[in-house]
């Protein structure tokens, strides 16, 4: 059996081990968090004019648009739904893990074996008949290293790209421009508005390609 503890993940990481994770103190009142504290998060990752995405339930909108990042934001970002907290759709950003960038960021102490175990507990644990499957990458290097028969495959998974500079450097840092109201169609209908998406959309979709190939399982 391979043990995947946050001590052993910590330890084959080798990832400094704090003596508290501050993500996973706040993860213990984030639920009763008030909106302004959400918007904290949003404002600090954001760039200029960032809103909630559109939310029908719920007391408090969850989430953000990624594309919406600051670039260094965006960048942790990335990171953290690809080898992190894998989600199946990372352009609709949580909130939750929004704040695991913002801490990122201010170099806040984190427990990452903590936050990985417990992603991973998670994958397991889903009854879901469709969902994605994560942390392909880090469980194949963990078994390696202990040793796990491997069986063979027709086609070898592919490891996620890393980032380039010139991917990086595509990344939005101007303001968000508020929509302007849409003039009304033939028929007093109106016409549904556009939304503008920034160049690297076809990128970006490359390398959703590349996760999906991955991590997906249904």
């Amino acid at each position: 059996m391979v043990d995947y503890s946050a001590l052993a993940l910590n330890a084959f990481l080798e990832a400094d081990v704090p003596a508290r994770c501050a993500v996973e103190n706040a993860m213990v009142t984030f639920k009763d968090w008030a909106e302004v504290r959400r918007d904290e998060i949003r404002d600090y990752v954001g760039r200029p004019g960032i809103q909630w995405m559109k939310y029908s339930g719920g007391e408090f909108p969850t989430k953000i648009s990624l594309s919406d990042f600051q670039p260094v934001a965006r960048a942790w970002g990335e990171f953290v739904v690809h080898n992190i907290a894998p989600v199946s759709n990372s352009s609709e950003y949580q909130v939750e893990n929004a704040l695991i960038v913002k801490m990122i960021m201010q170099e806040q102490n984190i427990n990452l074996g903590q936050l990985l175990v417990k992603s991973i507990r998670k994958i397991a644990n889903n009854v879901k008949p469709v969902f994605s499957l994560g942390h392909c990458n880090l469980i194949t290097a963990l078994c390696r290293y202990n040793g796990v028969p491997e069986p063979e495959r027709e086609k070898p998974y592919k490891a996620i790209r890393a980032m380039t500079l010139r991917y990086f450097e595509s990344y939005d840092d101007s303001p968000i421009v508020a929509q302007q109201p849409v003039a009304r169609a033939r028929g007093n209908r109106r016409a549904a508005p556009v939304r503008e998406e920034p160049q690297e959309e076809e990128e970006e979709e490359e390398e959703d390609e590349d996760m999906e190939e991955i991590d997906r399982y249904g």
